[in-house]
């Protein structure tokens, strides 16, 4: 997706706007995994029954040869890690996603950088989206080379994964699942309250699926077949 949820994006869907500071096209927040998309990735691959991803599949429909809007369009979930650190990298290999340099510091620099990509806890004042506080409208800073908005900042995003504590049996494979269990599900991206660390392309977040709080959205990935 190019820009997070919105609060309207999972109103239209839902029915319900659980976000805590409100604004339609902010990001929706304090959605919990299990909310969202729950079932029991990577075991099977269906969203929980009566979730935001298993309501989007219901409505999402294409055109059939008559012209009427009929068939399933299949393919909408949470990314995985890999996915979303891979769209936000956008060919990119250091700290943010508009260079090739690592620092791994809250150096200057890199807080000069991140104040153009998104919204952390070092420019909530700049009104950007005409918001000043926590997070703000998507799409308000700069996107990075592969059109994507917010990918560092402005609300952490839930991935797909069970939290996989062993990097480098991660590393063993091309596009790696996660864990096939656990307790933790994993979360990118950094959030308004965060500092440059915490948003870093690499950065990983393991909280409880249940976990809901109004510094943490998410966005859709679709596998087109």
């Amino acid at each position: 997706g190019l820009f997070e949820i919105t609060q309207k994006q999972y109103l239209n869907v839902t029915g319900d706007d659980p976000s805590k500071c409100k604004g339609e096209c902010r990001p929706v927040e304090n959605v919990a995994y299990n909310t969202i998309r729950g079932g029991n990735w990577p075991t099977t691959a269906a969203p929980g029954a009566g979730t935001f991803m298993d309501k989007l599949l219901a409505k999402c429909k294409s055109k059939d040869e008559a012209g009427n809007y009929t068939e399933a369009v299949t393919g909408f979930d949470l990314p995985t890690e890999f996915q979303w650190e891979c769209a936000c990298r956008a060919g990119t290999a250091g700290a943010l996603n508009t260079t090739n340099a690592y620092d791994n510091a809250d150096s200057a620099a890199q807080k000069a950088q991140l104040r153009l990509l998104g919204r952390f806890e070092d420019n909530q004042s700049d009104g950007r989206g005409e918001i000043s506080e926590k997070h703000t409208v998507v799409g308000s800073y700069e996107p990075n080379a592969w059109g994507l908005y917010d990918m560092h900042g402005n609300v952490y995003e839930w991935c797909r994964d069970w939290l996989q504590t062993n990097v480098e049996e991660l590393k063993q494979f091309v596009d790696p699942k996660g864990a096939p269990s656990g307790s933790e599900r994993v979360m990118r991206g950094g959030a308004w309250n965060q500092g440059v660390n915490n948003c870093r392309s690499a950065k990983r977040e393991p909280f409880a699926p249940t976990s809901k709080y109004e510094s943490v959205g998410f966005r859709l990935f679709r596998d087109l077949p």
